[in-house]
């Protein structure tokens, strides 16, 4: 399944969180993570984090990721046919 260049919601593991927040990505409070996906690869999602300095590329690696949650119309599904 393909999501890059879309919004999702992600749910990290604890270590995946603190990863983040110590790289100044808001994460919040909540299970999931609302993000930008700029692209995906064999590591992982590539995410858009806006900062003072401009905006940045973050690796999340799929190590930590638990779950990803994203609207069923935007899905772009690849090799599967309905």
């Amino acid at each position: 399944m393909w999501f890059a260049q879309q919004t999702v919601s992600v749910v990290l593991n604890e270590a995946g969180k603190k990863v983040l927040q110590a790289l100044a990505v808001t994460v919040g409070e909540k299970p999931a993570a609302t993000m930008y996906v700029q692209d995906t690869d064999e590591l992982g999602l590539w995410i858009r984090a806006e900062r003072p300095d401009g905006p940045h590329l973050v690796l999340v690696r799929w190590d930590f990721v638990m779950a990803i949650d994203i609207v069923a119309g935007q899905a772009k599904t690849l090799g599967m046919k309905p």
